[in-house]
Parts: structure tokens; sequence; C-alpha cells
């Protein structure tokens, strides 16, 4: 049987879908995958994928791939999310090709390749090294830049941490002592996050590399709610206090008291009104692990 997987989405999406392929592989032992994902160097050394496409480059592939035995086609929009309600991501996904996760581990598989930049980096070997990511998708999930600032200030100040910052987007934030923004390769991103003792970052692609390479990671979340991105016991969410935080983000508003409004009056402060004291707290409670 030849199955093909088509997901034009994120980072994060592309890693919970991972579990999928093994759910297929398991259910179907003989079966080809064929996956046509926006960041097919995710899927790199995976054992259950036969094929990559990028479907930002090969748009004619779409075609070719619905002739397939199974053509599957998994873009997770917002307003699929009223109808699932707090499902986990991955359930979803896995619920598109018609199998039941036994197990929702994401899968990243790195190499010798991937980790060699680092050796170009002389880390500390007695301070712990925390890499963040300031990247939201939306305000909603977007913890402010001066709260990365003050929350680095107390990483140095408490537990003289090497901090590095990761990502896509420079948001001026200068007291790191390592910038790698737009400096990394998807896969050097992930082996800088899994070389890491800890991880902080908003809910976002970054986040989920995260969970994929098991480093103990703080997630701070605003409209989402964690019980839908949460994979591993080391993940540690921090979550906003607004009335209706979960709602997803959604148009209408999912939770009740506001069901009369087409879209989340609260969702667009979300984040921005977590308070750098209960990242401080978490990071505090969790030193045992990471530390």
């Amino acid at each position: 049987m030849k199955i093909a997987i088509h997901l034009p989405g994120g980072l994060g999406d592309e890693l919970c879908v991972t579990p999928t392929y093994r759910a297929l592989k398991e259910k179907y032992p003989d079966c080809e995958i064929t996956a046509h994902v926006t960041h097919p160097e995710l899927l790199l050394m995976n054992p259950y994928v036969n094929h990559l496409s990028n479907c930002n480059r090969n748009y004619g592939a779409i075609n070719e791939l619905k002739k397939y035995d199974k053509y599957i086609y998994m873009f997770w929009q917002s307003n699929k999310r009223q109808a699932f309600s707090y499902m986990h991501l991955c359930d979803w996904f896995a619920s598109q090709a018609e199998v039941i996760l036994q197990d929702r581990s994401l899968i990243l598989n790195l190499g010798d390749s991937d980790r060699g930049f680092l050796s170009d980096f002389n880390f500390p070997k007695n301070r712990p090294i925390i890499t963040f990511d300031a990247y939201g998708n939306k305000t909603a999930n977007k913890w402010s830049a001066k709260n990365f600032i003050k929350t680095i200030d107390y990483l140095h100040d408490k537990y003289n941490a090497f901090v590095v910052q990761i990502g896509l987007q420079d948001y001026g934030i200068k007291n790191s002592d390592l910038n790698l923004v737009k400096r990394l390769t998807i896969r050097q991103l992930a082996s800088m996050i899994e070389y890491s003792n800890l991880y902080i970052g908003n809910d976002s692609g970054a986040a989920h590399i995260a969970s994929a390479v098991k480093t103990t990671s703080i997630k701070i979340f605003g409209c989402t709610a964690p019980k839908c991105y949460i994979h591993n016991t080391n993940e540690y969410p921090v979550v906003s206090d607004i009335e209706c935080q979960g709602c997803q983000n959604n148009s209408p508003c999912m939770n009740p008291i506001h069901k009369k409004s087409f879209q989340c009056p609260t969702e667009p402060f979300a984040c921005i009104k977590i308070p750098v004291e209960k990242v401080f707290k978490t990071i505090d409670e969790t030193k045992d692990i990471w530390l």
C-alpha cells in the first residue's frame, strides 16, 4: 500500500504527525509512506517515512499523491478545533489517518553532522546551558521581549546560566550570552536545544522540537490549552490567568462565557499578561530536573 501524507503546516504540526507515521506502519507493516510537507528536513532519518517531498517547492506533486492508495490531507485549522475541543493535537492528526496512537512521543532523529557545529562554540562546562526562543505565531501566544530580558537576568543572577538565543526572528534581546538567531538550520537548532539543560519559550515550533529531543522545557501558553500540546513529563506549562485560558483562539470563542462573541474578547492579551514571576517560580520549582 502506498500512503501519501500532505501537511502544509508549521514545524510543530509536522512533528506532531510523526507518531501517526509510526502508527500507520504498525497498522500496515508493508506500507510505503510519502510525506509531502513544508520542512522535510525534520523527517530525515525517520524510520517510518520512505519518501520526502517539499510542498513549498513541488506543487505539481499533489496530483500524483492523490493517485496513491491512501491520500491524507492534514491541515490543522483553527475552525476544526471547535469540533474536536480539547483533543491532543497528535490524536487529532492520527484520527485523520484513521489510526489510534499507542505512543504520542515525537520523532526527530539527529546525527553527528547535525551536532557538529556545536564544537565551534566554547560552551562553559560549569554553567547550565539554557536556550530560549521568543517567537510566537500570534500576539496571544507571544510573551514580550521585555519579559524574556528579565528572565535572562534572573537566570544569570541566580543560576549563573549560559543563555543561548535561537529562532528566526530578532526581537532586540541583547543580554543573552550567545545569539544564534537566523544562524542555524532547523536541524542545528534542534541540536542546540538537545544540547541544553533547559529550553524556555512560547507555544511554538521550537517548543515542539524541545519535546521531540526530550529536553526539559518551560512552555508559556496564552490562548492555547497545554493538555493539547504537552508530550513529555519533563515539560512544564506556564499559563495565563485570563478567564477563558485554553480557548484555542477560536472564532467564536470556545468558552461558554463568551459564546455570543464572534472572537474571544480577551485572547489577544493572553500571553502578554503572564507575569515574569510565574516563569521565575517554574524555573525554581524545576531546578532539580534541569540543573
